[in-house]
């Protein structure tokens, strides 16, 4: 709809300056007529704007008042009662004996003897080894290679320019309260054209002769020589020292203290605690909260409709 609301106008406006009783076709099938001229003139109306105002309104507020309440309670608590009670009860007595024993044990005695014997030693014989290697080296080449560069000559011109500076003016002032003349200095802004020199970078194409490096890799052999240790085993008979453990049986007496309970009666007096119900009285104090109510005045904004007159274009009716 936005995009067809400028063709409408459009063709409003062509039919508009077309004659009355005309007819115009647009693509040959729709025939439009140009609507007659109607007048406008201004006539005066009504109009409302909403303007925010404040007033004092009464209204009852809630506040909450604290007070203490105190209240009697009752509560049961169970108070200790010690008394002295005679109890028979059994204790034993540890009563220390002495007890011999008999007892065999075996013991591990070591026997050393020579033994000969035949082992493999493996001895370190060196030999020189040769080897051909084979390695690449990078030999460097120069030759002499034509190359065109640029470089970049500064080259002088003079130009004109603007410039702006400061002079100092003598200026009579006049005293508004003495009427004394005085002279003072002030700084005015001049401007003016310089001449200068500025330097423009002109390239030029240099031709020179270059001496370049390459390498060229060559592959060369040569020989090294390394010590290699060859392990050559022989036999050799040692005499070696064997420790050798033999069992052997042997009896001991201990003596060792061994303790036996004797169970005898004692008579005792015990120390017993009983618990007794005591019915306690004490006071809670509470703090309740009341609401009393209370009258205030407060600002209340509210907007209001207020008529003003202006003046619109209407249709001019016959």
């Amino acid at each position: 709809m936005k995009r067809a609301a400028p063709g409408l106008t459009m063709l409003v406006l062509l039919a508009a300056t077309a004659p009355s009783q005309a007819c115009h076709h647009w693509c040959g099938t729709v025939c439009f007529y140009a609507p007659p001229c109607v007048p406008m003139v201004e006539k005066l109306v009504t109009c409302y704007r909403p303007e925010y105002k404040e007033r004092d309104v009464t209204c009852t507020v809630y506040k909450v008042v604290p007070r203490e309440v105190v209240t009697q309670q009752q509560c049961t608590i169970m108070v200790p009662v010690w008394k002295d009670v005679k109890q028979t009860c059994t204790v034993v007595d540890r009563v220390p004996r002495e007890v011999k024993e008999t007892r065999k044990c075996v013991e591990m005695i070591p026997e050393f003897k020579d033994v000969k014997r035949v082992c493999t030693v493996y001895d370190q014989v060196p030999r020189e080894l040769k080897e051909i290697r084979k390695c690449v080296d990078m030999v460097p080449e120069f030759k002499d290679v034509p190359q065109t560069r640029t470089v970049f000559n500064r080259v002088p011109r003079e130009v004109e320019r603007t410039v702006t500076r400061c002079i100092t003016v003598p200026v009579t002032i006049t005293d508004p309260c003495t009427g004394c003349c005085t002279t003072v200095c002030q700084r005015v802004p001049i401007t003016q054209t310089v001449k200068c020199i500025v330097y423009d970078c002109v390239p030029q194409q240099i031709q020179e002769t270059v001496r370049v490096c390459t390498y060229k890799p060559v592959e060369r052999s040569f020989e090294v020589k390394r010590i290699v240790y060859d392990c050559v085993p022989r036999q050799v008979e040692q005499t070696v020292r064997v420790c050798n453990y033999k069992p052997v049986e042997k009896s001991f007496d201990i003596t060792r203290t061994v303790y036996d309970c004797v169970p005898r009666q004692v008579e005792q007096t015990v120390h017993v605690c009983s618990y007794k119900p005591e019915v306690k009285t004490y006071e809670v104090k509470r703090i309740v909260c009341d609401t009393k109510p209370e009258t205030v005045v407060r600002k209340e904004r509210y907007c209001e409709m207020v008529p003003y007159q202006t003046k619109v274009l209407v249709p001019a009716c016959n």
